[in-house]
């Protein structure tokens, strides 16, 4: 019976370390995804001159599309704050100013979020190494308390 609890317990803190992992790995996704998406703004806005009310309904991705749904409330769940300030204020002055203005900001806000995501990918492996030895460890350490 012990060693069953003792597999149990390997077993969940291989489970909690993959839980980790994919949260950290959903975050370099959504950073990726808004820095697609405000690229994608700053073409319609120079090439095509689109209006900012067509500029979210045209956009095919999920994730932006349940953002913009809920007109970004939940958007706090998502980002860190440095990078959510700029994202923030780019939606907020977004519309407003010259095409050129737009395009600066767009170009601005792109620039600080390919920082972001270059800080992530460095950090990502160094986590996830972390996130699974902690795990492990600790559930060893439970093993052996156990028996």
């Amino acid at each position: 019976m012990k060693y069953a609890g003792a597999l149990f317990i390997m077993c969940g803190c291989i489970v909690l370390s993959y839980f980790y992992e994919c949260k950290e790995r959903s975050r370099l996704s959504y950073l990726i995804k808004m820095r697609d998406f405000i690229s994608y703004i700053k073409v319609k806005i120079d090439f095509f001159l689109t209006p900012c009310h067509q500029l979210f309904s045209e956009y095919d991705d999920e994730f932006i599309k349940n953002l913009t749904t809920n007109k970004f409330h939940n958007i706090n769940d998502y980002y860190d704050e440095p990078i959510l300030s700029d994202i923030t204020h780019f939606f907020a002055n977004l519309g407003n100013g010259l095409k050129d203005e737009q395009i600066n900001l767009c170009d601005y806000v792109i620039q600080k979020l390919d920082d972001s995501i270059k800080k992530v990918e460095g950090e990502i492996k160094d986590k996830i190494k972390i996130f699974r030895t902690l795990t492990l460890f600790g559930g060893g350490c439970l093993v052996i308390l156990m028996i």
